[in-house]
């Protein structure tokens, strides 16, 4: 994968192509090369790749690259650097944004396993839910979201007013409701156990499956899966009016 070289004085930075590459694109001012054997496996770059339009030996060149449109230099850069990325080498430092830059871009081009791998990495950081609900909003990630509503339903602090702004008003008062539905359950247990013996009942769970092969689920606690139904049942947390990439 080649590395950005700045070119001085000219305000435009330029890739040194490496050997494996054969097409050039170009993001902003930047011009960058991508290996096809990398590009064969995003289904958007198929579909380019075999259209009329790159027909010609003269496109994809760094003379005359192909324009990416609709995606910014952070992103290619934080997606090229994951691409770059090879499973004996170390993890790349990205932030958060970074992380969920690539994922976008993996996302929308169809590279599937790229998008797996970054989302195995994100579960395995200490994110806050509004943060999980964020990257699951921009980056179409529907299985993410509600675990998450059911860690801010299960924390004991109160939803703060930045996290009903990122969540949006239906979103923040739904789980609000919520919230408040399990408390005053919780206060008619509390006054239930004075005149009623304790329940013998025990909750037993399946077998999980953990292999890599499965696809990764976010883990919730008891007390969080107590939430799940309710979360599901609620319009405005369901995931299918969610925005899909």
């Amino acid at each position: 994968m080649s590395q950005p070289e700045a070119t001085p004085d000219s305000g435009f930075a330029s890739f040194q192509l490496g050997l494996d590459t054969e097409l050039v694109f170009k993001v902003e001012s930047t011009v960058f090369g991508l290996p096809h054997s990398q590009l064969m496996a995003s289904e958007f770059f198929r579909d380019m790749l075999s259209s009329d339009h790159i027909g010609s030996p003269e496109e994809g060149t760094k003379e005359n690259p192909i324009n990416l449109e609709a995606v910014t230099l952070s992103q290619i850069t934080s997606f090229c650097r994951i691409l770059s990325c090879r499973c004996f080498e170390a993890r790349p430092e990205l932030s958060l944004e970074q992380w969920s830059e690539a994922l976008h871009l993996a996302t929308i081009w169809g590279f599937e396993h790229i998008r797996s791998y970054i989302m195995r990495t994100l579960e395995t950081m200490a994110l806050k839910p509004i943060d999980i609900i964020q990257v699951a909003d921009a980056c179409g990630v529907v299985e993410w979201l509600h675990p998450a509503y059911a860690k801010l339903c299960a924390r004991e602090d109160s939803l703060t007013a930045e996290e009903g702004f990122k969540l949006g008003f239906r979103r923040y008062a739904a789980l609000v409701d919520i919230r408040e539905s399990d408390l005053r359950q919780r206060l008619v247990d509390m006054r239930t156990r004075f005149v009623a013996p304790p329940s013998v009942g025990v909750l037993v769970s399946g077998p999980v499956c953990r292999k890599e092969c499965c696809n990764p689920q976010p883990e919730v606690s008891e007390r969080e899966r107590r939430f799940l139904q309710r979360i599901s049942a609620a319009a405005e947390l369901r995931t299918d009016d969610q925005k899909t990439i």
